[in-house]
């Protein structure tokens, strides 16, 4: 049987319309997926740009400066536990125990007293990306008394000796960061130190120096709480490349070879600046 023209003209329109159905369905699962597609790109580059950024920059950038002495201590394998600082002031008191006069039978005990004051101040530039120029100065003064009961009823104060030490260490150092907080920092300085000490005072006084050109090796492990503070512990080795010790005394000097070895560890707190 055949059809009328008006249904040729409804079968043409009715399969015009299903094309342009199908077209525009087509083109919204291209789009939805090409718009799925984008959105897990940007999740995918986003997320690890995320856990990257988590400073402003890497540890050890070109334009760091590093303050790494602001405030901490050292305790070194002798059983030394000292603070350190750019700046410092301290004055401490000890109880001296009961002890015996020297050929004697006489018991004393008492006070000490020592007064220590030095200026240390410590910095390190990265001239490119991780590598590390730097400079440590140390200037200290320390002096004493010992206050010393001979009796129930006489005190006498004896002066302790004083002493000075200088240090000038100029040092090269590399870092590796890992992630953006922590970083291992290996320096290695060679420079030189000195010390002086005084005993007496007056004419009386008697001096003993000693100086010696040095190494210093330390291994710093650092974690970065901001972009500017860190936290910092460090292994130190330091050892004197010859040296030489001399005493005077009533107007006699006498030298002789001496050397110098320290192990310690340090921790404390420093500041990372970028200057770029």
């Amino acid at each position: 049987m055949n059809q009328s023209p008006r249904s040729h003209v409804l079968a043409a329109h009715d399969s015009s319309l299903e094309r342009l159905v199908r077209s525009r369905a087509a083109r919204a699962i291209v789009c939805a997926l090409l718009a799925a597609a984008a959105f897990v790109a940007v999740l995918t580059v986003a997320r690890p740009a995320a856990a990257q950024r988590e400073l402003l920059s890497r540890s050890g950038e070109r334009g760091h400066l590093v303050l790494d002495q602001l405030s901490g201590f050292r305790a070194s394998y002798d059983g030394g536990f000292t603070y350190y600082g750019i700046l410092g002031f301290s004055v401490q008191r000890y109880r001296l125990d009961s002890y015996a006069q020297l050929g004697g039978n006489n018991a004393f005990e008492g006070t000490r007293s020592t007064t220590t004051f030095f200026i240390s101040p410590s910095a390190d530039y990265f001239v490119i990306d991780k590598l590390s120029i730097g400079m440590h100065l140390e200037l200290a003064f320390v002096s004493g008394s010992d206050e010393v009961r001979i009796n129930p009823n006489v005190t006498q104060t004896f002066t302790r000796p004083s002493t000075t030490n200088v240090t000038f260490l100029p040092r090269i150092g590399y870092m590796f960061p890992i992630g953006d907080r922590f970083a291992i920092w290996p320096r290695v300085g060679l420079g030189y130190t000195s010390q002086k000490v005084v005993n007496g005072v007056g004419n009386a006084a008697g001096t003993e120096s000693f100086g010696a050109a040095i190494m210093d090796i330390d291994v710093g492990l650092l974690y970065r709480f901001t972009d500017v503070f860190f936290v910092k512990m460090a292994p130190q080795l330091t050892f004197s490349l010859g040296g030489s010790r001399s005493q005077t005394a009533g107007g006699l000097t006498v030298s002789a070879d001496a050397s110098l070895f320290q192990f310690s560890a340090l921790a404390g707190v420093g500041v990372m600046l970028d200057l770029l």
